[in-house]
């Protein structure tokens, strides 16, 4: 279901634009809010910045920045869940599905990606509950423990996938030919794997010979 999505990102560079365009803005805001939300309120880095969440780290965070901090927070949370995090996975995953496929290995690796945006849901959604539910209604021990799971497996999804973007970009730009072959088909240039394209080029040259023989 995310695959399809990915590639047509991929094979569209107006759509490719456009999603990292919408990413830059919602970066762009978060950070204002963040900054609003801890030069005001004198808190440290909010929840999403920290790598496992425990439960008495949490509220005291929370307790820490005061009611109006809270609404601050949630605000944050909001803007997390829509857009940043469905515009950032979207963008990244496009992009390593593009590089896989013209290095012509499994576009699923890609899949990662969606891991991080799972594992960030989840901690994102979680903190915005116990933010919500303030000492009213505290996250269970499981509770928390799915939250904590999840921002760890945002965290090393997210530096798996980039780290595999960055390697596969490098790979792609100074080794073009040994990675896949860019083929041009219909008008447009698409790239294939390095077997595939010879297919391509065998099948075409019969072709020429047997227009010349006509």
């Amino acid at each position: 279901m995310v695959l399809p999505i990915y590639r047509t990102v991929a094979e569209s560079s107006t759509l490719l634009l456009t999603i990292a365009l919408l990413q830059m803005v919602a970066v762009v805001v978060m950070n204002q809010k963040t900054t609003y939300l801890m030069d005001t309120f004198g808190g440290n880095d909010p929840p999403d910045m920290w790598f496992g969440i425990r439960s008495k780290r949490l509220y005291d965070y929370l307790a820490g920045i005061g009611v109006e901090g809270r609404y601050a927070y949630l605000d944050v949370v909001k803007w997390d869940v829509v857009p940043t995090i469905p515009t950032y996975s979207t963008l990244l995953g496009s992009l390593l599905y593009k590089e896989c496929k013209k290095a012509g290995i499994s576009p699923k690796l890609s899949l990662v990606i969606v891991l991080a945006m799972i594992g960030d849901l989840f901690e994102t959604l979680g903190c915005g509950y116990a933010t919500k539910n303030f000492l009213a209604t505290p996250l269970t021990g499981k509770q928390m423990m799915i939250v904590s799971n999840g921002n760890k497996v945002k965290w090393i999804s997210l530096g798996t996938g980039i780290a595999m973007l960055a390697v596969l970009f490098m790979k792609n730009l100074m080794f073009p030919r040994e990675y896949g072959k860019r083929v041009v088909a219909e008008g447009a240039i698409k790239f294939v794997p390095k077997a595939e394209s010879e297919n391509v080029e065998e099948s075409s040259s019969k072709e020429d010979d047997a227009k010349k023989e006509k």
